[in-house]
């Protein structure tokens, strides 16, 4: 197995590879996951109307950027999301969980993760079989370890500049 590298979940300095200092591994993350803190996309002041061409995004998947004011899936997606949809989530406050070659016992354990706030999906555009990411934060797994994803989320949930307008959850429509 290769080099494992560890960004620390505060550092507010550039994306993960592009020059963050390496941190200890913490106890709470699992051997093959890798934190990191982004930093924000320049863009992320752009709000798009649906159905606009998607911009380029900092960072694959993106943690930042110009999205889609009140963006939709439901908590288990069965189709890819736009990086548009993905921001717009990540605006709000949700986690994507996202993940590629997968088995489909390990697709299954990851969307019993799913819920109001956090939405799973398949992306095959992925640097690494699964990929969480909330505003600014990500965390790149080569394995499934559930209980490291739902840290993830409790820790880096509800984090989006713009939040869920209260009184809503996350919609049960898969948008892509």
């Amino acid at each position: 197995m290769g080099v494992l590298t560890v960004f620390a979940a505060g550092n507010s300095g550039p994306a993960a590879g592009s020059g963050s200092a390496p941190a200890t591994l913490p106890e709470s993350v699992a051997v093959g996951s890798i934190d990191s803190s982004d930093t924000l996309d320049p863009s992320s002041s752009l709000r798009l109307l649906p159905n606009a061409p998607a911009p380029s995004y900092a960072s694959n998947p993106p943690t930042s950027g110009a999205f889609q004011v009140g963006a939709q899936s439901a908590p288990v997606s069965t189709t890819e999301l736009s990086p548009v949809v993905q921001v717009g989530l990540l605006a709000q406050g949700d986690v994507l969980i996202q993940y590629r070659d997968l088995e489909s016992a390990d697709v299954a354990a990851l969307q019993s993760l799913a819920g109001d706030e956090v939405v799973v999906a398949p992306n095959s555009s992925l640097p690494a079989p699964i990929v969480a990411t909330a505003w600014r934060k990500r965390r790149t797994c080569t394995t499934v370890d559930i209980d490291d994803l739902r840290q993830f989320a409790t820790l880096n949930g509800n984090q989006g500049p713009t939040g869920r307008p209260l009184g809503t959850a996350a919609s049960t429509t898969t948008t892509s």
